[in-house]
């Protein structure tokens, strides 16, 4: 079997409690783009925010909250957009290092996102 060429479209799930909050978070803090979204009874249980190129699912699951991780790589000039959208609005975060420097940021349930750092820096 040759997967030569093969590609993958991949986009993680990350199990929210309060999708308000959740949206307030990605969407107006780090101005991502709600793109669609499954509701019952008028109530969101899953949608997909974006941007650029990365695409994240938000779902209202309660039993696996606060448990996923994803890891971004960023460009230099958004890595340096990032930082200024993080102090801009005062969006709190850690410096952590899993080999080199990360910045890591939670979503209100604990959700984590990490950026490496360019060490060359």
């Amino acid at each position: 079997m040759n997967t030569a060429g093969e590609k993958w479209y991949t986009r993680p799930v990350f199990s929210v409690s309060n999708m308000e909050a959740s949206l307030a978070f990605y969407c107006t803090d780090l101005e991502f783009t709600q793109n669609w979204k499954y509701e019952e009874q008028e109530k969101t249980l899953v949608t997909q925010v974006t941007k650029g190129e990365f695409e994240l699912i938000l779902a209202g699951n309660l039993d696996r909250v606060g448990t996923s991780r994803v890891f971004v790589s960023l460009e230099k000039e958004e890595m340096e957009q990032l930082k200024s959208t993080i102090f801009e609005r005062q969006i709190a975060y850690q410096e952590l290092s899993w080999g080199y420097p990360c910045i890591q940021l939670s979503d209100p349930d604990g959700n984590l996102l990490w950026f490496p750092e360019d060490e060359s820096e």
